[in-house]
């Protein structure tokens, strides 16, 4: 019996060499982190098969863990 592939947990390679997945609960892309949002260090890695939202990360320079949730929520907000 062969692995049952659906939109939501299928992985795409994309142009940039980034691994993009579906996520289930926006039904939008989410994309690998490209830095540490704590050190800017760019060795990151995941246990996670298939990345949402809600996927732990965890850079390897100063071994700060988050989400991409987590990360967006605290991003700094530009003053009007």
């Amino acid at each position: 019996m062969g692995a049952l592939c659906t939109k939501q947990n299928s992985l795409a390679r994309v142009a940039s060499g980034t691994i993009t997945s579906m996520s289930p609960s926006t039904g939008s892309a989410v994309e690998r982190p490209a830095e540490c949002p704590f050190c800017k260090g760019k060795v990151l890695d995941t246990l996670a098969k298939v990345i949402t939202e809600s996927t732990f990360w965890r850079c390897l320079s100063c071994n700060g863990t988050w989400t991409i949730a987590s990360a967006a929520a605290s991003a700094p907000k530009p003053r009007r």
